[in-house]
């Protein structure tokens, strides 16, 4: 199994129809430069992603499953370290279920609850609110 296969149903970055390191276009990007995580801390890969990858990753996705999306500044070796998904979620400004694409900010003051990034529409939610998604998912 290579390091980029995991979680409870065994996903991979292919299931999604991601490509670890892949690069999209900057008029295509949703999100760039980024690393990829289940609902259970377990590395999926990490590129850049579209429009497009989001709306298949949500169409993939089961009920019991998250996809989160992490910031990378540091180079593109291929991650493979778990990482606890609660603290995970402080780090993670996307978090993508079966039902919708939530951004997660430092802080939601002065922010709508729903917002378009790049024509894909937003549900903006507090770091509370997004470690009780991660809770009822893996209940």
């Amino acid at each position: 199994m290579n390091t980029l296969s995991v979680g409870i149903l065994r996903r991979s970055a292919a299931d999604f129809g991601l490509t670890p390191g892949q690069r999209r276009d900057k008029g295509e990007r949703f999100y760039s430069r980024s690393r990829w995580y289940d609902s259970t801390g377990n590395v999926l890969g990490w590129g850049d992603l579209s429009v497009g990858d989001v709306e298949r990753i949500r169409r993939v996705l089961q009920r019991h499953e998250l996809f989160m999306i992490v910031h990378s500044l540091r180079d593109w070796l291929e991650p493979s370290e778990a990482v606890n998904p609660q603290q995970l979620i402080e780090q993670a400004p996307i978090v993508i279920s079966k039902l919708g694409v939530y951004f997660v900010p430092l802080s939601t003051q002065g922010l709508n609850s729903q917002m378009m990034c790049s024509g894909l529409s937003v549900d903006v939610i507090d770091r509370t609110t997004a470690k009780a998604l991660i809770a009822e998912v893996r209940a």
